[in-house]
C-alpha cells in the first residue's frame, strides 16, 4: 500500500500510488488487486522494456545459477549465441571469489545444463582461453530455444469471411 511513484519530466513531477486496494480472502485462497487507473500505462507497456519469458519455466528453475542463466540467454534467443568474459560471468552470477573453475564446473555450470537444457536445443558451454597461460578469459553459450510442438498450442478458431 505503500508503493508509489514518481514521473519527472523537468521541473513538473506526477506521483502517485500504484497500488489502491488489497483484498484477500482466505477462505477462497485468492488475493485481489487494484491498481490506480494512473498506472494502468505503466503496467501495458512494461514487456516493452523487458524481456519476456514464461513465468512457469522460470519458476521450475532450482538453482539461482539457472534462474540467472535463463534470463540472460532469454536476451539472445534470437542469436542463440552469448559470450562473456568469466570476471562478468562471475559478477553477473554473485558466484563466490573462492570458487576455481573447477568449483564452477560442478557446482554451476551442471545444474545450469541440466535444468536449462529442457528448455533449449543443443545447450553448450564452450570455455575460451586466453591468448597467453591456461587461463579462462571467456565463456561462450551456444543454444537454441525449444518451440512447442503444435499439439501443445492453443487452438484458436478463425472465422471464415467468405460464408458472410
Amino acid at each position: 500500500m505503500k508503493l508509489s511513484y514518481t514521473e519527472r519530466n523537468g521541473l513538473n513531477s506526477d506521483m502517485f500510488i500504484l497500488f489502491s486496494r488489497f483484498r484477500i480472502n482466505a477462505d477462497e485462497q485468492y488475493i485481489e488487486v487494484k491498481a490506480n487507473s494512473d498506472f494502468a500505462y505503466i503496467l501495458n507497456e512494461l514487456t516493452n522494456e523487458f524481456t519476456q519469458f514464461e513465468l512457469q519455466e522460470f519458476t521450475s528453475l532450482k538453482s539461482s545459477y539457472s534462474k540467472t542463466m535463463y534470463r540472460l540467454l532469454k536476451q539472445y534467443k534470437s542469436t542463440g549465441y552469448y559470450t562473456v568474459f568469466v570476471k562478468d560471468f562471475r559478477e553477473l552470477l554473485d558466484i563466490p571469489v573462492s570458487y576455481r573453475m573447477r568449483d564452477i564446473d560442478t557446482r554451476v555450470f551442471k545444474p545450469i545444463e541440466k535444468e536449462l537444457s529442457q528448455f533449449f536445443d543443443s545447450f553448450q558451454i564452450k570455455k575460451i582461453k586466453a591468448k597467453k597461460g591456461n587461463k579462462i578469459e571467456r565463456l561462450e553459450f551456444y543454444f537454441m530455444e525449444k518451440t512447442p510442438p503444435i499439439d501443445d498450442l492453443p487452438k484458436v478458431p478463425l472465422y471464415n469471411w467468405l460464408e458472410d
